[in-house]
């Protein structure tokens, strides 16, 4: 049943074991904030101009002169919401105090009364988030971005908007959408001229309304979604009861049947913004999707540990947690013992051992559920595991010190 499951160690080069990794851990201890950026403007669903605003974080104190930037669109069924205002909050400061600058847009709001009512909302949002690319695009000097390095998010609506503003293109829009009224799938929100193409999406507990559109050479995806989410199904539902649309289980799949890069994870006991009944586990959620989703993009994005890596399909939902997998001691000095649950191992493992630019530097082959790993020989510093199967994904760091 679990096939190709393979440990990928992933060395990230350290001089001291105290030192942390940007993009990975808070190297910054504050960051500062700036509100009501106006990046465009727009007529909205009612004919009137709107200003479209962001508010920015940025890491206190930084002197990178070109950083990644993470674009996020708060939720509200494209009727209510806020930059301000959404679960995933804490984890944009989460992001900065690891080195991105993030940006929270504004976008514009509202349904109208016909069938087509929800797409144009989206189809608005999307041209308001594209106006923000751009935006950061022109003004890379200004932000200090680099932008091969930017990333859309968001989550529920705004994850809608995000996904659609990756993965639509033209010739996808649907026919009840009137681009002569509206507008091409660029916009008219300002800061013509330059590219809308992101590099990855964060993907939290959002949908996609048609998995077509999705195509290999297009930006990867991470995806963050509660199981028992009745709002947005991981799998098959509908906007409003017409319209269908697919969510994260099933735009991991088809990222996996097509090539292109993912990574899934999904939250037991959760439903809508990860919320469950008890209060303690939304914070253990959201503080995991911000780990598990910043190592998606290091290794993918920020330094490309791989030509290819693809991660977990969704055959099942269940993610690997700490009982399925322990390692020990961690941090420790010389070997490392990995432990499986004896209901996952069924098969001989392949463990590859790389270095931070992705070389082969040791491979060997684990025979039983528990494996003695000699590292005595490794610098010291941080290192990634990554479980990678076809059913089933687990990120964890270990110090050799």
């Amino acid at each position: 049943m679990f096939k190709n499951l393979i440990f990928l160690f992933v060395c990230l080069s350290v001089t001291n074991i105290s030192a942390q990794q940007r993009y990975l851990d808070s190297v910054f201890t504050a960051y500062d904030f700036t509100s009501d950026i106006q990046y465009g403007s727009n007529i909205d669903y009612n004919g009137v101009n709107q200003n479209l605003l962001l508010d920015l974080y940025q890491p206190d104190g930084d002197t990178l002169a070109a950083r990644p930037l993470i674009i996020f669109m708060h939720g509200g069924g494209f009727k209510s919401g806020s930059k301000y205002n959404m679960a995933f909050l804490k984890n944009l400061q989460g992001y900065t105090l690891m080195g991105y600058v993030v940006a929270s847009i504004d976008y514009r709001l509202g349904i109208s009364q016909d069938p087509d009512g929800n797409n144009k909302a989206l189809y608005r949002a999307v041209q308001d988030a594209k106006a923000a690319i751009r935006f950061f695009k022109r003004y890379k000097d200004v932000y200090k971005i680099d932008t091969s390095m930017i990333v859309i998010a968001g989550e529920s609506a705004g994850s809608h908007a995000a996904i659609h503003t990756a993965f639509w293109n033209a010739s996808e829009v649907p026919s009840g959408i009137d681009t002569v009224a509206l507008g091409n799938l660029e916009g008219n929100s300002g800061n013509p001229g330059y590219s809308s193409r992101v590099a990855a999406i964060i993907n939290c507990w959002g949908a996609i309304r048609d998995t077509n559109w999705m195509q290999a050479d297009e930006p990867m995806i991470v995806s963050i979604h509660g199981i028992d989410d009745t709002i947005v199904s991981i799998y098959e539902s509908q906007v409003n009861y017409v319209t269908p649309q697919y969510g994260s289980a099933i735009i991991d799949r088809v990222a996996d049947s097509i090539g292109l890069t993912h990574a899934l994870r999904l939250f037991a006991d959760a439903g809508h913004s990860l919320v469950g009944t008890n209060t303690s586990d939304v914070v253990y959620r959201l503080d995991t999707a911000l780990l598990f989703t910043a190592e998606f993009l290091y290794c993918n994005m920020i330094i490309k540990c791989f030509d290819t890596l693809t991660t977990a399909s969704s055959n099942i939902i269940k993610q690997l947690n700490a009982t399925d997998l322990v390692l020990y001691p961690n941090p420790t000095n010389s070997n490392i013992t990995c432990q499986l649950n004896n209901d996952i191992f069924n098969e001989p493992l392949n463990i590859k051992i790389f270095s931070i630019n992705g070389e082969l530097i040791k491979e060997l082959q684990m025979h039983s559920s528990i494996l003695k790993i000699d590292l005595s020989d490794f610098s010291k510093g941080v290192y990634f595991i990554k479980l990678i199967s076809d059913t089933m994904a687990f990120n964890k760091k270990i110090v050799l010190d």
